[in-house]
């Protein structure tokens, strides 16, 4: 991959031209005459999955938006790449869970970005090594947890004057930004929810057939023929016969997105949910 890059031109609410600050979708990774950084590899991301998560992403008022990709395969399986947003602030994180550390969450990379009204994006912390409780609220708080090696953590904050500290935070948020990129994360299994976004329908949903079905779960989406699988959009009138499959990914995805991504993992040779319970594989 280049390390200069080509935009997209036609994503009109994030225009090629926009400023260096602001986030741009990739086009072209092979060549190109502008510098990615870390707004750019997130907006990349979520456009891959599905154009309609990335306008859901971008609403300014939604109250929260989570996206977690989850690597299947190789010496990295289980790894999860973390994008949260609640209105103009961003999280993304590469965790690692660690049952054997009391349930925690490792992330090897995290950066907080905040995104002012004109759409400039802004890096306001960046760490290698930072710990949690298995908690996305804790970590969307910065909640962290000392298992022994804060001494090996590296932390930096846009606070910070120290031309050190500045110079740490573009590289931890360009070393994730590369992971993304080169990773090709958007390829790995994953889902996507949103809690209380604005009514108003992207225009992915805004025609009849797909108004009974929601975006959220990407690998799902409402535009596929009807002998295909969607989940039902709770928030507007059913479908007068929903079909079986339907019916059955609805249930699960609304017991949990995580549910649903385990009953579609094509890796997974059983699967088992008791409703009110947990289930098992």
């Amino acid at each position: 991959m280049s390390q200069t890059v080509n935009f997209l031109t036609n994503f009109a609410s994030l225009p090629a031209t926009a400023p260096s600050s602001h986030a741009h979708i990739i086009s072209d990774f092979a060549c190109g005459t502008s510098t990615p950084h870390i707004q750019d590899a997130i907006v990349t991301l979520v456009y891959k999955i599905s154009p309609s998560t990335l306008f859901t992403f971008l609403e300014p008022d939604i109250k929260e938006f989570q996206l977690v990709q989850t690597r299947r395969q190789g010496k990295d399986a289980g790894e999860k790449l973390v994008v949260m947003k609640r209105g103009r602030k961003v999280i993304i994180g590469l965790a690692n869970p660690s049952p054997d550390l009391f349930d925690t969450l490792e992330f090897d990379n995290l950066v907080r970005l905040e995104i002012d009204k004109e759409g400039a994006w802004k890096v306001m912390y960046a760490s290698y090594r930072d710990y949690f409780r298995e908690s996305w609220d804790d970590v969307w708080d910065g909640i962290t947890v000392n298992r022994g090696w804060d001494d090996l953590s590296l932390r930096a904050w846009v606070e910070d004057p120290r031309s050190e500290s500045r110079r740490r935070l573009e590289i931890l948020a360009d070393e994730l930004m590369w992971v993304v990129l080169r990773g090709r994360v958007w390829e790995v299994g994953g889902f996507a929810r949103a809690l209380n976004s604005p009514t108003k329908p992207s225009p992915s949903t805004s025609d009849n057939k797909t108004s009974n079905y929601t975006t959220a779960f990407p690998s799902l989406p409402p535009s596929t023929p009807a002998t295909h699988a969607h989940i039902l959009n709770l928030h507007s009138p059913p479908p007068a016969h929903p079909t079986l499959q339907d019916t059955l990914v609805a249930t699960l995805y609304h017991t949990s997105p995580e549910t649903l991504s385990r009953f579609l993992d094509p890796t997974v040779d059983n699967f088992k949910e008791i409703l009110g319970k947990k289930g098992g594989m």
